[in-house]
């Protein structure tokens, strides 16, 4: 059977931002890693990945990764392959080691 083991929110990026209404739309998981895509709502502040480390009720955010320039739909695709996250954006796929 399946029970609640945590509830992950997105974390503040800057000053008084909270993360958008897409926070966990793109989902990878391996072992102790968990990454979170939250593009942007169309027009809004640029999109992020989120890299969570942990386990059961117990998860923290290691890393928050934004592309440069802002991109809204960048973290709209996560995937993870051994020791590479691969991002995915409306315009290009961004790769992470």
């Amino acid at each position: 059977s399946w029970s609640a083991g945590a509830r992950l929110t997105p974390p503040v990026l800057e000053a008084g931002q909270t993360g958008s209404a897409t926070f966990g739309s793109a989902l990878a998981l391996r072992g102790d890693v968990l990454v979170a895509g939250e593009a942007a709502a169309q027009g809004a502040a640029p999109g992020a990945v989120h890299v969570f480390r942990g386990g059961g009720a117990s998860w923290a955010v290691a890393k928050s990764l934004a592309q440069a320039p802002a991109n809204p739909s960048f973290g709209s695709m996560v995937v993870l392959a051994g020791d590479t996250l691969a991002v995915g954006s409306n315009t290009a796929v961004y790769v992470y080691r």
